[in-house]
């Protein structure tokens, strides 16, 4: 037996299956997919010692429960229960050998049933919150990683039935090889299939490259710096390019970590400017964002993107160990190891008080007298007339 992490071999005995095999690994089951003998393999599926193994991991050490929590949970989850029913071993439309299990839906699919699945959950999406319309120019924020590549994969297909411009958008942050390997990744897919492709760099338009800005500020600040300055520059470039809609690959995992770490900071407002379809436009400063993966776990893009040929960055971003949303991370994949589907019920009870807290934020805005008003200094949207922006009061 040949076992490879990322694409390093590893030495171990032949575990039975491949829930198994994570377990001994230490590695969550909702932090990685299996191949075997080449192809995407079920959760249940069986391992013998000729078995030639893969084991793609979606994150970094250190984000996936404790052993020993996993180890437990392994025992009593549902899908751990479950590892004889046949429904985790064949797919569940057609009865062929599975390649992905659906962990919150207690059941599998083969490649060609979990591909029509998936595109049919994003088209769901996109037409559920009125997403696209004819006509349209749409601009892609495309990072390299697998989220925004298959967000530019799933809209370049649906623009062959709907009539839309499509346009990537990359932001180079700057931060050494790995900016460097995302990037490359990104030129690719867009020349793959053909679609105009801008970038823009920190360096250019603020003069600074992120690890430059860091060196001075300290490397704590990484992720609250860099958020403000990516949203700012493709907001900014996506109004250049004339788009009337800004497409951001964040998936339900993302969206249940948001919403837990808004509510954990005792910050609900901020979740009333959340959600699938964002942005204030009357002003004309903001370009509609749109998330077409809102209701995709990560696990489920990551297989798609394999079965696809979409590349899969492994590496973590360098400066996003630290950061609170790893915290929050680790504690939704244990429980969600323990209990499937906690992560998309979190997203369906904020679909289910999104309005109540949109509503209540505008009373707010309205009783404070505020409005969207631009930037005095970098002319970009500032919350208040006259305000300065996040990002210029960030960088002094």
């Amino acid at each position: 037996m040949g076992i490879a992490i990322n694409g390093r071999q590893v030495r171990m005995k032949a575990p039975k299956d491949v829930l198994s095999l994570l377990s001994k690994l230490g590695i969550g089951r909702e932090a990685a997919l299996v191949r075997v003998n080449g192809e995407l393999a079920p959760d249940s599926a069986k391992l013998s010692p000729d078995d030639d193994i893969d084991v793609l991991r979606m994150r970094s050490k250190g984000e996936e429960p404790k052993k020993r929590a996993r180890r437990n949970g392994y025992k009593k989850t549902g899908v751990g229960s479950e590892r004889k029913d046949s429904r985790l071993n064949a797919c569940f439309r057609c009865k062929k050998p599975a390649a992905v299990t659906l962990s919150y839906a207690g059941y599998s699919l083969c490649r060609q049933h979990f591909v029509a699945f998936f595109e049919s959950r994003a088209l769901r999406t996109v037409r559920e919150f009125h997403m696209l319309k004819r006509g349209e120019t749409v601009a892609v924020g495309l990072s390299g990683g697998k989220d925004s590549g298959v967000c530019l994969h799933l809209l370049h297909k649906i623009s062959k039935s709907l009539p839309i411009k499509l346009i990537a958008i990359t932001i180079d942050s700057g931060i050494g090889k790995y900016s460097a390997t995302t990037l490359a990744l990104a030129k690719r897919e867009c020349r793959k299939l053909g679609v105009e492709h801008r970038i823009f760099s920190f360096k250019k338009l603020y003069g600074k490259s992120l690890d430059a800005l860091l060196s001075e500020k300290g490397g704590k600040q990484a992720c609250s710096f860099c958020g403000v300055m990516r949203r700012h520059a493709l907001n900014r470039a996506a109004r250049e390019a004339g788009a009337s809609k800004l497409v951001i690959g964040h998936n339900a995992d993302d969206v249940a970590q948001t919403v837990m770490m808004n509510f954990m900071r005792n910050e609900p407002e901020r979740l009333a400017r959340f959600g699938p379809v964002t942005g204030v436009v009357e002003n004309g400063l903001f370009v509609k964002r749109i998330k077409p993966l809102f209701l995709a776990p990560e696990r489920d893009v990551a297989a798609y993107a394999l079965i696809k040929g979409i590349p899969i960055h492994h590496e973590q971003c360098p400066y996003a160990e630290n950061a609170f949303r790893q915290h929050v991370r680790r504690m939704l994949n244990e429980t969600d190891e323990k209990y499937p589907a906690t992560k998309l019920r979190v997203v369906r009870a904020f679909l289910s008080q999104q309005k109540l807290l949109q509503e209540g934020a505008k009373m707010r805005l309205k009783e404070k007298g505020g409005k969207v008003g631009k930037c005095p200094s970098c002319g970009e949207p500032a919350s208040g007339k006259g305000a300065v922006c996040s990002l210029c009061t960030m960088l002094g």
